[in-house]
Formats: structure tokens, sequence, C-alpha cells
């Protein structure tokens, strides 16, 4: 632990528990949402909203990555002492960001203009021709909003201060959230929720702007350090985060196509169920990831390879140990919790689901080890082997569901998390300056991990002590 100081073992748990409130808040709105959109619009009209909805997203596919590496640049740049550098990346960014999701956004709205009907193009009988295209016009802005918002984020990050931008980022997601609801139980149709969704994004956008100024006075809005050159230098990297997406994509979507066709979709039914259970482990385990990447982007920006190589054990271990324990705790509870779940409809298989736990934790050990490369900007070929192992394994997904049923499947997918554990662990234990042999050694001792979680636990314990002290009450008064 000697290569981690106080303050970014501080800065490591406040970004942990930060993202943990991001995560819940996520689980909130989509609980909440649901029930109040079905009470107010009724089952027809909801599933209308969900198809508008969901299309303007996909235009934030034109951001391509460009967000993702300019919070990596900046905050190596910033490690550096390089300022100058970190906000040459942001106006370039910005602008670049600005242009093209702009640009993709005239694209879609010319689009919509000579569309005859839009109504039917996308199946809607309750909302109107005119509601349609204005719908689909403002969530596409809300989206643009969203990924500038990014981007001021980045800001936050580049500096050490990824959890304070983190709460700011959440705490306007709900405010958006609560006004667009509270629109809706006032009446307000689909058009008036998209028009309240859209304003209060906008707004926020520009009150975070207004706050990173004030935060931080060196970041400037403008042009005057805006260069061509400096995006041309970002484009290959940002090109290179495409991979994921659709790599992601293909692994969930593609391997439940394949099951369908050869299994039908009562055995969809039952992978999906499996697989959401097995995918636990990995989600939390991403929380710890995002709060670590940016201490890993500084510690490459200041050549500070110890800190790095401590960075990356830590991180590798906890995710093994967390994701172990979930891993065990869902299969001692799967059963009990998918005939609850499920009211019984999709019977408990622990074979299945042991075969997907066990791709679940490699798939949170290689991941975890990414971070070092992609936290870094060195994620081009794990973007390519990403796309390799995934479009790999849904050919595999095959012959393995006609011959293994969906057990065939799932020893499909450890083949592809077998794979990219065996691709990224070399490369990220290289680019940390470390070697394997210490790398293994480091994971099997627990005493670093243990030391970190004492000191968190007695730091919290001296807080509550003198929170206690700070509320008990004075000596009496003599008087």
């Amino acid at each position: 632990m000697s290569a981690l100081d106080r303050s970014i073992r501080r800065r490591l748990v406040l970004g942990f528990a930060a993202g943990w409130v991001s995560k819940l808040s996520t689980v909130l709105i989509q609980l909440v949402q649901v029930p109040v959109l079905l009470h107010f619009w009724g089952v027809p009209l909801y599933g209308e909203w969900l198809l508008l909805n969901a299309i303007p997203i996909y235009l934030s596919l034109a951001n391509v990555g460009f967000a993702t590496v300019a919070v990596n640049e900046m905050t190596m740049l910033v490690a550096r002492g390089d300022r100058a550098g970190a906000l040459r990346s942001f106006q370039s960014c910005w602008w670049l960001i600005a242009l093209l999701l702009g640009g993709v956004g005239a694209l879609v709205a010319a689009a919509l203009w000579w569309i005859d009907d839009a109504r039917a193009l996308f199946g809607l009988s309750l909302i109107g021709e005119g509601d349609t295209r204005w719908i689909l016009l403002l969530l596409g802005v809300s989206v643009l909003a969203g990924q500038l918002e990014q981007l001021y984020h980045a800001a936050y990050q580049s500096v050490g201060r990824f959890a304070y931008g983190q709460v700011v980022k959440t705490a306007a997601t709900l405010l958006v959230f609560a006004s667009t609801m509270a629109a809706v139980a006032l009446g307000a149709t689909p058009l008036g929720a998209a028009i309240a969704y859209t304003a209060s994004s906008v707004l926020f956008t520009v009150a975070l702007g207004a706050l990173l100024r004030h935060d931080l006075p060196w970041i400037d809005f403008g042009w005057q350090h805006a260069r061509r050159a400096e995006i041309r230098r970002l484009v290959r990297p940002a090109l290179g985060f495409v991979g994921f997406p659709i790599g992601v994509a293909l692994n969930i979507q593609g391997t439940l196509l394949v099951i369908g066709w050869t299994l039908g979709p009562t055995a969809v039914a039952v992978f999906g169920t499996a697989r959401t259970l097995s995918r636990v482990a990995l989600q939390l385990v991403q929380i710890v990831n995002n709060a670590v990447a940016g201490e890993l982007s500084m510690a490459f920006g200041a050549d500070d390879f110890a800190r790095m190589r401590t960075l990356h054990r830590l991180n590798c271990q906890l995710a093994l140990v967390l994701a172990t324990v979930i891993v065990a705790a869902v299969l001692l509870l799967s059963p009990w919790f998918l005939r609850l779940w499920t009211g019984g409809r999709i019977p408990p298989d622990l074979g299945l689901l042991a075969l997907l736990m066990v791709g679940g934790l490699l798939g949170s050990l290689w991941s975890t080890s990414s971070t070092t490369l992609y936290a870094t900007n060195n994620h081009l070929r794990l973007s390519a082997c990403f796309l390799f192992a995934t479009v790999t394994t849904v050919v595999l997904c095959v012959p393995a569901a006609q011959h293994g049923g969906l057990w065939g499947v799932a020893a499909a997918l450890l083949f592809s998390d077998l794979l990219m554990t065996a691709y990224v662990l070399p490369r990220s234990i290289a680019l940390s300056r470390d070697s394997g042999r210490d790398f293994v050694r480091s994971q099997l001792d627990f005493a670093p991990l243990l030391g970190a979680l004492r000191t968190l636990f007695e730091r919290l314990g001296r807080r509550r002590a003198a929170a206690a002290v700070a509320d008990a009450p004075g000596p009496a008064d003599p008087r």
C-alpha cells in the first residue's frame, strides 16, 4: 500500500461510494417510472413512448468514443502538469462532439421532415403525427446535451474529483427524472413529457458548465485552444471504443437469437434469466473499475508505475473477492429467488447457472484488468480482440446449441471469457511494468487488501465517534 497515499485511498473510497449512489439512483428510476407511466398513460401509450424514447439513443453512437478518450487524455495531461494540453483536448472534443452530433441530428430532422407518415413508420396509433416528429427531435436534443455533459464530467475526473462530478451528475439525473414524472402526473402527454425532459436536461447541462467554470477556472469554453491536429490525434483511439458496444450487443443479443433459432423461445427465457443472474457480479465490479480508472490515468500520466502496479493488483484482487462472494450467494439463493422472481414459471438450472457463473468470474477479472488499458487509451487491440472473441462465440453457439443445448451455449461463452483473460492480463501486467509471477503472488497475498479495508473501517469508526460526541448533550448550565 506504500504506493497509495491517504489522498488516493480517500478518492477511491469516495468514488466507490459515488458509484453505488449512481447505481441505486438508476435502479430507483427504473422501479418508479414504470408504475407512474402505466398509471397515467396506460399500457398502449406507454409502449409507444418506449418505442420513440429508444430511437434517439442511437444518436449517441455518432459520438463514438470522443468523450471517453477526452476523459483519459485530460487526466493524463493534468497529472503531467500540462493544463494547457488538457484545455486543448477539452475544447477540441467539445466542438467535435457538438458538430458531429449536431450534424447527425440535422440529418435525422431532415429525414423526419421528408417522411410522409412517421406514425406508420414506427407503428404508432395513439401519438399524433406532429407529436411524433417533435418528440423525436426533442429527445435527440437531450441526447446531445447528455454527451456534452460527459465531457464536463471528464474535467472533474482529470483533477481527481470523480466522486464530486458523479454525485452532481446523479443528483441532476434524479431532478430531470422528477421533473418529467411531475409533468406526467399533472396531465402531460408524451409530447409534454418530452418537453419537460429536454428542457430540464438542457438546463442542467448549462448549469453544470457554469459550475465547472466556477470550480475549475482554467477550463475555458470557446475555440481559441481547439486544434484540428488534436482532433485527428484523438480520432483513432476514439474509434477504438466502437468495438465495445458492438461486441456487447453481439454477446447478449446475438446469443439469444441463436438460442431462439435453434432451441426455441422457451430456452431463450431460461437462458436469459440465468445470464441476468450471472452478470450481477460483473455489474457491481464495474462500479469499482469506474472509480479506479481515473487514478490509473493519473498514475500513467505521471509515469508512476509503482502506483499503477498497486492499483492494478488491488483492483483485480478486489474484483475476484467480490465476484466470488456474489457468485456463491447467487448459487445458494438462486433456486428460491428464481421461483419468487418468475412465479415458478422458469425452473432453476443450477448446472447452467454454474457454467455462466464461472464465465462471470473470468469476466470480472479480465474486465477489471482491462481498465488499465482503456484508462490510458491503450485499448485499440483490446477492442479488436473483444470483437473477434464475441463474433467467434456467436458462431460457435450454433453447433454448441445443436449438440449441447443451453449448457453448450454457456460453454461457448466461457471460451470467450478464457480468450479475453489470456489476452488482457499479460498486456495490463506489462503496461504497469509488473511481472506475471509477482502479479500472481500479489493475488494470493490479502494483507494489502485487508489493510486497506481496516484503514477504511477505522476511519469510519472515528467519524462516527466524533459525530456521537458532537451530538451528545453538554454539561448542565450551573445557572
